[in-house]
């Protein structure tokens, strides 16, 4: 079952023009990527999507399963007996199948939102969830490593929890979800979605690793044809405006910089230039836009008359790139008015 997003930025854009320059670019960005496709709804469960997909690979076992085996969970119990049978069922290596973990990985999510995240009424420490659930994203079906992204997502609610899974460098494995191939779209929306709570709960926390998979996708993502490759600037572009410093240190306004050169969405290209006048208006995230590296990345098709995108960039559609460019500068130029963009 897909649902089809398309999210409207007027209001967004009437804000803007009122004066509330302030606002998060990131989330403008995010509201003008569209459309973005959805494949899990979590209001329902997650082998509704997983009915309805065919498996693209072989290279993986365990994929061509009917669905999810109906696990029954009895919320009269013991949380802690409910809980400790599904960890337990989730950790297995043998004897329990793929589909029965999703089962349990969805009860999961279930007796969380019944019973809450405290330790006291769980009987067993988040760092033992933690544990279990990393196992899931070692799982050989993509499924499994979906859900459990998704159980995750909605263990995530504070930044003690969120310090504690990156203790456990569970960080690598969600970088690792969005690096793979391009076929395993559940898995790949699923891992953005808990990047984007990760953000939510504590962004000054958010891990380099998960960085560099997102900024690899936004570089190489269009030349790959990459279907995640908008969600992906867009969620660089809200991490710059929470925690500029990691987006800095990784080359990420480069990228930022790079895809306003690369798409032909005046209005996406508006969002990401927002993102970094953003910068540039604030004297403390400032010093992290430099001027003679970056910022030249979008003047050079407009000064260089011998100027070529790519190698492979043909000679029809240098026009549609100079109009582009043309826009970009008429918005470098209306922003001016802001203090220290020019500087």
């Amino acid at each position: 079952m897909y649902i089809i997003c398309y999210k409207n930025s007027f209001s967004f854009m009437r804000q803007l023009w009122l004066g509330e320059r302030a606002m998060s670019a990131g989330f403008l960005a995010i509201s003008l990527l569209i459309p973005i496709r959805l494949v899990l709804n979590d209001s329902g469960k997650m082998a509704v999507s997983i009915r309805g997909r065919p498996s693209r690979s072989i290279r993986m076992r365990g994929r061509n399963d009917s669905g999810e085996e109906n696990v029954p969970l009895d919320l009269s119990r013991d949380p802690s007996d409910n809980l400790r049978e599904i960890l337990q069922n989730v950790a297995k290596q043998q004897g329990v199948s793929n589909m029965r973990k999703l089962g349990h990985l969805n009860n999961f999510i279930k007796l969380l939102c019944k019973v809450g995240h405290s330790e006291e009424k769980l009987g067993i420490t988040h760092e033992e969830i933690i544990i279990c659930l990393r196992l899931a994203l070692l799982n050989e079906a993509k499924e499994v490593r979906a859900a459990g992204l998704r159980a995750l997502r909605y263990l995530i609610r504070d930044s003690t929890i969120l310090q504690k899974v990156l203790r456990l460098q569970v960080d690598y494995l969600i970088a690792r979800c969005i690096d793979i191939q391009q076929s395993n779209e559940v898995e790949r929306t699923q891992a953005l979605r808990l990047v984007r709570k990760m953000i939510t709960v504590n962004a000054l926390l958010f891990p380099s690793s998960v960085t560099n998979s997102l900024i690899a996708v936004g570089n190489d993502g269009l030349q790959e044809r990459d279907r995640m490759v908008r969600a992906c600037i867009a969620i660089i572009c809200e991490l710059a405006v929470k925690n500029p410093v990691v987006v800095a240190q990784r080359r990420g306004l480069s990228t930022i910089l790079k895809n306003v050169i690369d798409c032909q969405l005046s209005r996406i290209n508006e969002a990401l230039i927002t993102t970094i006048l953003h910068l540039l208006n604030h004297p403390h995230t400032r010093q992290y836009v430099h001027s003679d590296v970056e910022l030249e990345q979008i003047l050079a098709p407009y000064t260089d008359f011998h100027y070529r995108h790519n190698a492979d960039t043909a000679e029809g559609q240098l026009k549609s790139v100079w109009m582009i460019v043309q826009y970009i500068c008429a918005v470098i130029m209306y922003y001016s008015v802001f203090y220290g963009v020019l500087y």
